[in-house]
């Protein structure tokens, strides 16, 4: 029964936010192999765009629709290059919450961009 009472206290919790998981766990793991530059960028970027936007929501209860909308969105008034990172950083934080075991699956590893078409912004 100590086995079972140990791996509980040790299990990530369901309830937990996308802000608090991505500043407790993501960005505490990642500043680490993140050379400085790339860290103040980095973070800027996910405290402006990403936390802004998802801070209070849980982690298990963003979908890949959620975030796909949220990135096309951010394709009308950012750069191709700016929402690329978002995507890259949203992967980077649902990696390492799958790792962690915080959610079971990553709804970021089927997300691309979609194509403008031609003559029309993207969307």
């Amino acid at each position: 029964m100590s086995e079972v009472n140990t791996r509980r206290a040790c299990a990530p919790d369901p309830n937990i936010t996308f802000g608090d998981f991505t500043k407790a766990v993501a960005l505490t793991f990642l500043r680490k192999k993140w050379k400085r530059s790339t860290a103040s960028t980095t973070e800027n970027r996910i405290e402006h765009h990403l936390l802004a936007e998802f801070k209070d929501v849980k982690l298990l209860g963003l979908s890949l629709t959620t975030l796909r909308q949220f990135l096309i969105r951010k394709t009308r008034t950012l750069s191709k290059s700016v929402v690329a990172h978002l995507r890259w950083d949203l992967r980077g934080i649902f990696k390492l919450a799958v790792a962690e075991g915080y959610v079971q699956r990553d709804p970021t590893g089927a997300y691309t961009l979609p194509r403008p078409r031609s003559g029309m912004p993207a969307q």
